[in-house]
């Protein structure tokens, strides 16, 4: 029988809540958490952004403040990160040890320097959560990074490597210089571009197990993870390749192969963030996927709510859907994708903890 992966314990922070319970409640009533920024866009209008109040998140940790000189997105990363960490071991029952980490962050830029060393190093010092780091693994791949760690973490807890990994993600747009980069390139939405998105942020982790690791620790199953995938658009924004949507359609495929289900999707979660580039790669694979989909599958797409959290985006939305099956309030099986400025996808398969 096949190592089944399942979710035991999810935490968020988003500019819609500071907890799971909070945050999929306000995006499951269509709340919006957009405010103007003091920051203003090349047509001189304030910036619209969905970002968390500075005062909720925790001061950045003195040892890492003395370790090195920060940008303001890495700061505010490692700050968002914390504050979900905590909670999820808190919520988590019994003794728990330095744990395996998967950490979906954005793509290294002249925002975001740090190595994986870096990450793997200052997430516990910010959290209070300690890690094990030789075992742990960071995505530097922006949109997709978070289920790319998803992925990872589900490969190796399915191999027998590791019985227990904590996989999620952390991003923020809010940092003047990546907005006016973005918004020099029209990608950013504003009163004179309405083919943009509203920047966002938030962090998302997962706590994975076997479901025989969860039952001999007493863990309540959230929900299980039937398959994850991966992919890569070639005709990516980066790229003078021509953009056919085949990345996304060969995830897909992938994803339905490595489920071996009859059942088909009901509920699908998108990455979708305003800019119509992305929906071309989902028709594409809408139609030639059609007989894996039900003829009335519903698609949800939580940026509508708190904006583009970059690499947060793939956990947060499967946390959105873990809790939806479990309530039942969202059908399943739900597939859950993201696609990356860059070329990388990555998606995820949830259903029913029965």
């Amino acid at each position: 029988m096949a190592t089944e992966i399942v979710i035991v314990g999810m935490s968020m922070a988003t500019a819609l809540g500071l907890d799971a319970v909070q945050t999929v409640a306000n995006v499951r009533a269509g709340m919006a958490g957009f405010k103007e920024l003091a920051w203003l866009d090349k047509a001189f209008q304030p910036f619209v952004g969905a970002f968390l109040p500075d005062d909720v998140l925790d001061p950045l940790s003195e040892t890492i403040a003395k370790a090195r000189a920060l940008t303001c997105r890495e700061d505010r990363i490692l700050r968002l990160a914390g504050l979900p960490l905590k909670e999820l071991i808190a919520g988590i029952k019994g003794r728990i040890g330095p744990l395996p980490h998967a950490v979906g962050m954005p793509d290294n830029n002249q925002t975001f320097r740090l190595t994986d060393k870096d990450v793997l190093a200052y997430l516990p010092e910010q959290s209070g959560v300690p890690i094990d780091a030789s075992h742990s693994s960071v995505f530097f791949k922006g949109r997709a990074a978070g289920l790319l760690a998803v992925h990872t973490a589900c490969e190796s807890l399915r191999s027998g490597k590791m019985e227990t990994v904590i996989a999620g993600g952390a991003d923020t747009f809010k940092d003047l210089y990546t907005l006016g980069t973005l918004d020099m390139q029209s990608r950013v939405s504003t009163t004179q571009n309405r083919d943009g998105f509203i920047p966002g942020e938030g962090a998302c982790f997962l706590f994975l197990t076997t479901r025989r690791n969860a039952q001999a620790k007493g863990w309540p199953v959230r929900a299980v993870i039937m398959a994850s995938a991966t992919g890569f658009e070639k005709g990516h924004l980066g790229s003078k390749e021509p953009y056919q949507g085949e990345g996304l359609f060969a995830m897909f495929s992938a994803l339905f192969s490595a489920a071996s289900t009859a059942k088909p999707v009901q509920t699908v979660y998108a990455s979708f963030n305003g800019e119509n580039h992305w929906a071309k790669e989902w028709g594409v694979t809408a139609i030639r996927h059609k007989s894996h989909l039900a003829g009335n599958f519903q698609i949800e797409h939580p940026a509508d709510c708190i904006g583009d959290t970059g690499a947060a985006c793939g956990p947060l939305m499967a946390g959105m859907a873990a809790i939806g099956i479990e309530q039942g309030y969202r059908r399943e099986p739900a597939a859950v994708f993201a696609s990356s400025d860059h070329g990388d996808r990555a998606s995820a398969l949830l259903a029913k903890a029965s």
